[in-house]
């Protein structure tokens, strides 16, 4: 009770608990036996602070000075902040672990192959492959960088291609079939996600709580892994379609659906 209220007082999200750090912290506190006591908020922006920061310079040390023997990679991820900015976060990995060094701001050359080189370029020493978007404004200036050093590789984001690969199997004019498919599922969703009511009843009642839409970290594979979810919860949303609960509802009148609102999807 007095952990909880603590987490409930201070206002920390419950996955707190799924730290690697949460049970060793009690652990510690087990170990010293009664009369422990707490570190005030001084100590915390303090000498503990202080401590943290020279442990993790420490790690840091330790995998820079293991690039010497196992080389490293160097990742280059592109991204767009909710200011509409497009930045690019630049990171090392090697068997050690990974290290983000910087993040820059490249709004005004994000387009700019010779500029893009320029933010881009990295020393040899010790690097193996450097990791970029496969998009031709990330893979000029890595190629620059491969042919001016002709000691690493550079390397397209397998995780961006696998994302193109999607989106071209998702085009209609190229897969018909996979298009429409994806375009008739988007409208079941839509229509169920756009109405309050409705959305809590499949909740409640039809999917266990669970939504239909599992957003991911590309939209692409979001629209195979919707479409998952369909097939998965095919029969329970059929159900819903012809329950009495939904027949009584004014949506059934204000859209006409077909006696399986599921079918034209899988077909």
């Amino acid at each position: 009770m007095a952990v909880g209220m603590l987490c409930y007082d201070a206002n920390l999200p419950f996955n707190v608990a799924n730290s690697p750090y949460w049970q060793p912290m009690f652990n510690a506190i087990n170990a010293e036996g009664s009369g422990y006591k707490a570190p005030s908020f001084h100590d915390l922006r303090g000498r503990i602070l202080k401590k943290t920061l020279e442990d993790v310079n420490n790690y840091l040390r330790e995998v820079k000075n293991s690039w010497k023997t196992s080389g490293c990679s160097i990742m280059a991820d592109g991204w767009t902040d909710t200011k509409q900015r497009a930045l690019i976060n630049f990171l090392v990995y090697c068997p050690k672990g990974v290290v983000f060094p910087k993040s820059v701001n490249a709004s005004s050359v994000v387009k700019n192959a010779d500029a893009l080189f320029a933010i881009f370029e990295v020393g040899p020493k010790n690097v193996v492959q450097f990791i970029t978007d496969s998009e031709p404004s990330y893979k000029a200036p890595g190629k620059k960088l491969e042919i001016k050093y002709a000691t690493f590789f550079w390397t397209p984001c397998a995780a961006h291609c696998l994302d193109l690969i999607l989106e071209h199997f998702g085009k209609p004019d190229v897969f018909p079939l996979i298009g429409s498919t994806i375009d008739r599922a988007r409208k079941i969703t839509r229509f169920i996600n756009n109405h309050t009511a409705l959305l809590n009843l499949m909740r409640q009642k039809f999917t266990g709580g669970r939504d239909l839409c599992r957003p991911l970290w590309t939209r692409f594979a979001t629209n195979f892994i919707s479409i998952q979810s369909l097939v998965l919860h095919r029969k329970a949303l059929q159900q819903m379609f012809v329950s009495d609960e939904y027949a009584a509802s004014r949506y059934i009148c204000r859209h006409p659906i077909v006696t399986d609102p599921l079918a034209h999807v899988f077909e």
